[in-house]
């Protein structure tokens, strides 16, 4: 889950939490989620209960008679992963992090953005221990989604791609820690999984490290991951690099290709 061992070791990196489980269960508020519903099946033409969604690689590649061509809303989840006591504590840069996701979170609300929290759990970082709890700063609302991991990956062995795609998001923005392991491979996996990426860039931090060793400075490790995501290419997915304050929740409007 991020750098400086489970104890709070002196010095360098430490990984999420690697043991495989079956997926999480997901917390959603009050009642159950819709099925079929939202831009996401509009992009990819699925309708009258039909969900086409995971089986093309494309609008295009669909029949005409099976999609609209009508524009339609680009559709973005805030993503804060791992914002923990625990991590939180060994965190660089940690109130000035925790005040711009907080930032986000009433901005991203305030535009009816939804707000997903990843919260790992495992070794050092039991369910229900004080560690593991979110920062009462960014503590989800009882009508935000939890969706609970075991490894760097947000997606594996969990529900966030169902309620992503559920939800209608087309585009995460992605904050949180640790830089290197949790943020690093969440937003490479979104790709992977069809979305497009906002990373924002004073939005993500990692552990305070010794200035001599082996490992980047944690201000050189946010720096160098934020430049290697501005020049990603990843043919049909749009990424930016940007600070939150030119993060923008506001829907636009996207083609159906």
């Amino acid at each position: 889950m991020s750098p400086n061992g489970r104890n709070i070791e002196p010095a360098g990196l430490r990984t999420c939490s690697n043991q495989r489980k079956e997926p999480a269960p997901v917390h959603w508020p009050h009642r159950s989620p819709p099925v079929g519903t939202g831009p996401a099946y509009q992009r990819h033409g699925c309708h009258g209960g039909q969900d086409l969604c995971g089986a093309v690689d494309s609008v295009a590649s669909l029949p005409k008679e099976g999609r609209y061509c009508e524009p339609m809303s680009h559709a973005s989840a805030l993503l804060v992963i791992d914002m923990q006591n625990n991590p939180v504590a060994i965190a660089y840069r940690a109130a000035e992090t925790v005040a711009v996701i907080a930032g986000l979170r009433e901005r991203a609300k305030a535009a009816g953005v939804p707000v997903v929290t990843v919260q790992d759990q495992g070794a050092g970082m039991e369910a229900g221990t004080e560690g593991w709890r979110i920062v009462p700063e960014l503590a989800p609302a009882a009508d935000e989604v939890v969706v609970h991991k075991t490894t760097p990956d947000s997606f594996l062995d969990t529900d966030l791609d169902k309620v992503l795609k559920t939800l209608g998001i087309t585009e995460v923005v992605v904050t949180g820690f640790a830089t290197e392991i949790c943020v690093d491979t969440t937003a490479r996996q979104a790709l992977s999984h069809r979305y497009d990426l906002v990373l924002v860039a004073d939005g993500h931090t990692t552990s305070v490290r010794p200035d001599s060793g082996e490992y980047a400075s944690p201000g050189q490790s946010i720096a160098h991951h934020n430049e290697i995501f501005r020049h990603i290419g990843f043919p049909g997915r749009s990424i930016r690099v940007l600070p939150a304050s030119e993060v923008t929740f506001a829907a636009g409007e996207k083609p159906c290709g």
